[in-house]
């Protein structure tokens, strides 16, 4: 996540900046080997916005098991077990009935009345998993410092930086990068004759694992007992 966001606001400023080579917009420290004007994009910290631990469980990634029919085996074994329906079965291509077989959801088995023709994974059963999502909401806070060999260079880099990201919002945002400007001030550079400016965006970004979960295979309700 944060090599991605990194990259995309490097790729928006090496499209606008025509005055700055694009080996020298990147996220590496300005040395003397460096060429001026130079531009380094870097991820300062990050902050935890919100977490959105344990989310809906909702049905995802589908899976297709294939199979090769013999005209003799009815039973087959999916790879998983799978959520209530199944999405299509197909034998030889032709969709096939629901009434043509039988799901057991629990052993995550599917029976056939008849025995499907030969073939070569020819017998398709298509379904989906289910899965809890669990993440965090993060504010990042990214540098963006601009190296010139003078004042009028360094102060004119930092505007065109600026407004490069304004007129990349859109496809920024597209991205699901959302900046919002902080600060900006002077900066130096040990061991380099270039004065610098660093300016500081936040942005906001999800950070969600999806982890799979079982299924509810039956609910047990009991009635209370009396006590005394």
């Amino acid at each position: 996540m944060f090599a991605e966001i990194e990259e995309a606001l490097i790729s928006a400023l090496q499209r606008n900046l025509k005055g700055v080579k694009k080996g020298d917009i990147a996220s590496l420290r300005l040395s003397s080997k460096s060429g001026l004007p130079y531009v380094q994009v870097t991820n300062r910290s990050f902050s935890v916005a919100d977490s959105v631990f344990g989310s809906s469980v909702e049905p995802d990634d589908s899976l297709t098991d294939a199979f090769s029919g013999n005209n003799e085996t009815k039973l087959f074994k999916l790879s998983e077990p799978p959520v209530r329906p199944v999405t299509s079965v197909e034998v030889n291509g032709s969709r096939v009935n629901h009434t043509a077989y039988e799901v057991d959801y629990r052993e995550a088995t599917i029976l056939f009345r008849a025995p499907p023709g030969e073939g070569e994974n020819n017998v398709k059963v298509s379904y989906r998993r289910p899965f809890e999502a669990q993440g965090l909401k993060l504010r990042l806070v990214y540098q963006v410092t601009v190296w010139g060999k003078d004042e009028r260079q360094r102060d004119g880099l930092a505007e065109e930086a600026m407004m490069a990201f304004l007129r990349e919002e859109d496809e920024l945002n597209k991205q699901g990068i959302y900046l919002t400007l902080l600060e900006g001030r002077n900066v130096e550079a040990e061991g380099v004759d270039a004065l610098g400016k660093c300016i500081e965006y936040s942005a906001e970004a999800d950070l969600t694992v999806k982890i799979q979960v079982g299924r509810i295979e039956e609910i047990d309700v009991k009635r209370p007992r009396r006590i005394g």
